[in-house]
């Protein structure tokens, strides 16, 4: 566990909640269901980022977080991922076994290396999904 933990902190209002439910929708129906499916024992997360320096300063990490990213994919850590729009910060959506192993995983991101961003993390369980998602859903 993170001391000081840039992890958890207060709700973000209202209107970031539905934009951060838009996003998981459009990077769900991106996911075309070549995933393993999530069993008992695997969580799925929704990660919000959320820049803490101007966006001089997160371009210039932004190789070294896409690198980041493109490991955390070839180990099957995350589903998707994305800049919000306005360009305020990301979204990751990720499956691990916890949310220790997940902060330990954002801990090695270059953006929370630098100090450039703070972190929301989201735990949920898919128990309803579109037609396709199926794979999505706890078995």
């Amino acid at each position: 566990m993170l001391v000081c933990s840039p992890f958890t902190g207060n709700s973000l209002p209202k209107k970031f909640d539905i934009l951060r439910n838009t996003l998981v929708k459009y990077f769900l129906s991106l996911y075309l269901g070549n995933r393993p499916a999530v069993r008992k024992g695997e969580n799925m997360f929704i990660v919000s980022l959320t820049y803490k320096t101007p966006l001089e300063e997160v371009d210039k990490h932004v190789d070294a977080h896409v690198a980041y990213l493109k490991e955390g994919y070839s180990k099957g850590y995350f589903i998707a991922a994305g800049r919000k729009s306005p360009r305020t910060g990301g979204i990751i959506l990720s499956k691990v076994k916890n949310r220790d192993e997940l902060e330990a995983i954002l801990a090695k991101d270059p953006f929370h290396l630098a100090g450039i961003a703070q972190y929301e993390i989201t735990e949920f369980i898919p128990s309803m999904v579109a037609k396709g998602f199926e794979n999505l859903k706890e078995q």
